[in-house]
């Protein structure tokens, strides 16, 4: 489990990398002229959700996806971004258990 989360999270920052460098501009007019600050705030969303933004990429939906005006989005995008919304909440359930059960216990008197 270990390993797959260090793959998981290796993947992520090499996504994040290239989608940061040149995929964000390319797909966000509004994110080209964005700094350091910006793109090291966004980062750590980014590694946690490459596969979504991956599809999201892949899929070809135009910039008016990551600006929120769904209209025009082609309805694939729209369901495959229901479903991570869905799906996000037993993500979270999922990794504060594997949080929990991966804690040292509390040992009072050492």
């Amino acid at each position: 489990m270990t390993l797959f989360l260090i793959l998981y999270v290796v993947c992520g920052a090499v996504f994040t990398t290239w989608f940061l460098k040149s995929a964000l501009a390319r797909r966000d007019g509004n994110a080209s002229g964005t700094g350091w600050a910006f793109r090291l705030m966004v980062a750590p969303s980014c590694i946690l959700f490459w596969p979504a933004l991956f599809l999201l990429y892949r899929s070809g939906a135009g910039a008016e996806t990551f600006r929120g005006e769904w209209r025009n989005a082609d309805l694939r995008v729209r369901r495959r971004h229901g479903r991570v919304w869905a799906l996000l909440p037993l993500f979270m359930i999922l990794l504060l258990t594997l949080a929990l059960l991966l804690r040292t216990p509390f040992n009072p008197h050492p």
